[in-house]
Parts: structure tokens; sequence; C-alpha cells
């Protein structure tokens, strides 16, 4: 492990020299790629385009080893961990890129804790030959594995597939859907289905970030073979579990990328922009206002990180940690798109102007993954069950 740790539950989340210089790379990258050019494009391209996929962005996340960075080394990945990922996924809140690492980082953390079947397509994911994506979600339902309902019938060894998944991101660009669904004694299945399988139709969903694809899935009969089966019962609670959270340390860290960049913007902006013959960054409630602002994003910053060592380790404390840092990151960029907003009052909400692209993006994130109100109360049940278990454990 690169970052530096402390013995015990205090943690030090301070950044080793390998991992700033990966973070410093992977921004070079993604400005050589032009900036917040490609999520411009996206979110002016037609719904049914796949502009973001079939160009050069693709093509230097798999050369920088970003789609493998959750993958170990002898399968073609770079064997990175979850601070690892964050920092590319912050990175890439930071030019609102149509491209995330959800797909690739969720089924690499799925399929290294399953049996060795699937190294193929491990090496695959990190190749960027194969482009998966989860279909996880359903309508109108928490992102929690106690809420799929997705009938998946026995038929011959295999399931019969049959309803329908929302917020698959980037499913109507990918190659592989991994699929949680409901068997008829009520067991959580996962498996892997061809997005071109008979039975599997993807239609973009349209939401705010217009600079992401986020999909509905309809299966129709469609058809699974045994093999593609690849965790059932508690095995796959268990994985689908730590899968949601990883999903949602990414959202987390993407939209702390995401107010990064808008804070910097409206630091400089302020400095710029003149009223009353002098700059309003001058004026001591927006130089109280941004420095409340960076406040807020650095506390954010350090309970997501530590939230992603408590993961790597898998401590007890590990999903009470990742529900906090989600619920506080929502709130936290949310916060610092609507101030940003407002500091650069009429010109921010203009469409030429970069800021719509970053409050849209930071507005569908407190959403991906589980809302604000949902990791809040999932955060407490936490702390009540370990309060329960000390209780018990001092009676003994």
């Amino acid at each position: 492990m690169l970052i530096d740790a402390s013995v015990g539950d205090e943690m030090d989340y301070v950044l080793s020299e390998e991992q700033r210089a990966l973070q410093t790379t992977a921004r070079a990258i993604l400005e050589s790629e032009g900036g917040t050019g490609p999520a411009r494009r996206a979110a002016e391209a037609p719904s049914d385009s796949f502009d973001a996929f079939d160009g050069r962005l693709l093509n230097a996340a798999s050369t920088a080893g970003w789609l493998g960075l959750g993958i170990a080394e002898e399968q073609g990945g770079s064997g990175g961990s979850t601070i690892e990922q964050l920092l590319i996924a912050i990175e890439l809140g930071r030019t609102v890129a149509p491209l995330s690492l959800f797909g690739c980082a969720l089924t690499a953390e799925f399929l290294a804790r399953v049996d060795e079947r699937n190294s193929d397509l491990l090496t695959g994911i990190a190749d960027g030959s194969v482009r998966p994506s989860w279909a996880l979600t359903e309508k109108f339902r928490p992102w929690q594995a106690e809420a799929v309902a997705l009938r998946g019938t026995s038929n011959n060894g295999g399931l019969r597939l049959n309803g329908s998944k929302c917020y698959a991101v980037d499913a109507d660009s990918g190659t592989m859907l991994l699929v949680t669904a409901r068997t008829e004694h009520a067991d959580l299945v996962v498996a892997a289905v061809d997005v071109d399988a008979a039975g599997v139709h993807v239609e973009r969903q349209q939401t705010l970030d217009l600079s992401r694809h986020l999909c509905r899935v309809d299966f129709d009969a469609c058809l699974v073979d045994s093999e593609a089966i690849l965790a059932t019962g508690s095995e796959a609670e268990w994985l689908t579990g730590r899968v949601l959270r990883l999903g949602a340390l990414l959202a987390a860290a993407e939209s702390l990328g995401v107010a990064e960049r808008l804070l910097e913007l409206t630091v400089s902006y302020a400095k710029e922009r003149v009223q009353f013959g002098q700059p309003i960054g001058s004026f001591q409630a927006i130089k109280h206002k941004c420095a409340d602002l960076r406040i807020r994003l650095e506390g954010a910053r350090t309970l997501l990180y530590v939230a992603a060592m408590h993961h790597d380790r898998d401590t007890p404390s590990a999903a009470r940690y990742v529900h906090m840092a989600k619920a506080n990151t929502n709130d936290a960029a949310v916060e610092i798109a609507g101030e940003a907003l407002q500091i650069h009052g009429g010109i921010g909400m203009t469409w030429e102007h970069d800021l719509h692209l970053f409050l849209r993006r930071a507005r569908v994130n407190a959403a991906l993954f589980g809302t604000t109100g949902e990791h809040r109360r999932a955060a407490l049940a936490c702390a009540l069950h370990d309060r329960a278990v000390v209780a018990v454990g001092a009676q003994r």
C-alpha cells in the first residue's frame, strides 16, 4: 500500500510520491485531450452518439492503465488500491469527462474475488477489449443488494431474465453487462450477459448530466447459461454490497473533483471580475465564502480517503465510513456548485460557460450509487449496530 497509514483505526491520508505522480500525469493527459472539450461535445451530440467512446479519450485511458487499476499485475492490470482509483476519478471529475471507471472498477472488484475462470475477462478489461457495465439498481428502488427484484427464473441450470434495470453507466457503449437478479427462491444471483444477447435492449435515459450515458436495460426472456452465473446466495450478497460501496466512493471522488475545479474557477473569476472599481474577490463576503468552501472541500477529501482505506482493509467500520463519505461529499459538491453559480452571476447561467456541466455532474452524482438520505440512514444503522455489538460484548 503506497499511502501512509498508522496502525489501528486512526489513518493518515497523506498521499505518497507515487500517488501524486499518478494524479499529475492523469491531469496532464486529460488536459491534452481537451479538458472539458469532450464533455461539451458529448453534451451537444445526439442522444444515440458514442463520441466519447470511439475516439482518443478511451484510448488514452487504456494506454495510461486506468482501466486496469483495480486488476492484479499478473492479469494485465496495475494492481492499484482504491486510493489510486479515486485519484483518477477525481481528475475525471475535474474535466467532467464523458468516461468513467465505474464499469471497469466495479467488475474488477467483483471478479477478483470469485473463481479463476474469470482471468480472461479481467485481462480484457485491463486492455480495453472488454467494456463492462453494472446493471445494479431498479426504478424507485434504493442502491442496495436487498432491493434487487429483477426476476431470474431457473432454466436448465441457467437463468431466464425478465424485467428492467436503470442507470447502468455507459451500458450503450459496453460489450458486457453484470446483472443482479433474484431467483424464484429469493436468492441473489450475479450473471455476465452479453450486451448483444437476445432479449437485451439498452436505451439511454435522459438525465440532467448531458455528458454521461446512463441507460435503462430491459430483459425480455433473456437466457443466461450456467457458465455465465458468477455468484449466488450469500456470496453474491456480500460481493454486491462491496461493489456498491466502491461505486459510492468513485461517485464521491468524481464529485470531489468537480467541486475542486469549480472552486478554482470561482476564485479565479472573483479576482478578475471588477465591480465598484475593484475585484469582487476583495469583498469580505466573497472572501469568507470562498474560504468556507475550501474548508468544506478539504473535509470531504479527508473523509473520502479514510473511507477508501477502510474499504481496502475491509475493516468492520468500512461500510459506515463509506456511507458517511458519500453523504458528506454529495452535500459538499452540491453546495460548492450552487455557491459557484451565485458568485459567477449571469455568465454562469449561459450555455457557453462550463459551469453548468460541472453543476449537472455534481447533481447527478449525488444520486448515483445512493442519495445523501440513503447513505445517512445506512450510516446511522451501522452506528447503532456497532453500539449494540459493543454493549453485548460489555455484558459478557
